[in-house]
């Protein structure tokens, strides 16, 4: 059932009033390799915390950034985009998630549990972040460390 979802064209005309359409459309335009399309899900001034090259120490902001940064770079290195445990709250989009391999963490690879948080305004994705769960163990102990080390740690879902 997703993945037909994924083939459907976007903007369904009685889908107009969804507040997370933009979302939906930029992970359909994602999908099927039509960058720019996604990137105009976004805001103009949209920041991203998330994928391989938008940290916390260096946020993308704006379409250009985002562009680079999030899309194409997280395209190039073939991850998949924020699609599991989907839940709005009226405000908030999120998806949960486990990564295996994108951390690093006292010398060896990590697994993290985590999503994405999406927030929308005007029919336009205007932030997205990554939060860790720190319910979870071992991603508790990776934020505490990278808190020792003030946040020198790369924490972007998605890295590989």
């Amino acid at each position: 059932m997703l993945t037909a979802a994924l083939f459907v064209t976007p903007c369904a005309a009685d889908d107009a009033a969804s507040p997370v359409l933009a979302y939906y459309d930029m992970i359909h335009s994602y999908s099927v390799g039509e960058i720019e399309l996604a990137l105009a899900q976004f805001s103009e001034t949209a920041v991203v915390i998330a994928g391989p090259q938008c940290t916390d120490e260096n946020p993308c902001v704006g379409r250009a950034a985002i562009r680079e940064n999030y899309l194409v770079a997280s395209k190039a290195r073939g991850l998949a985009p924020p699609l599991l445990d989907q839940r709005f709250d009226g405000t908030r989009l999120t998806t949960r998630g486990e990564v295996v391999g994108g951390y690093r963490f006292e010398g060896t690879v990590k697994r993290l549990m985590g999503g994405h948080v999406f927030e929308f305004r005007e029919g336009r994705i205007v932030s997205l972040r990554v939060e860790l769960d720190p319910g979870d163990a071992q991603t508790a102990a990776f934020i505490a460390q990278r808190a020792k080390r003030g946040g020198a740690d790369r924490v972007a879902i998605g890295a590989r």
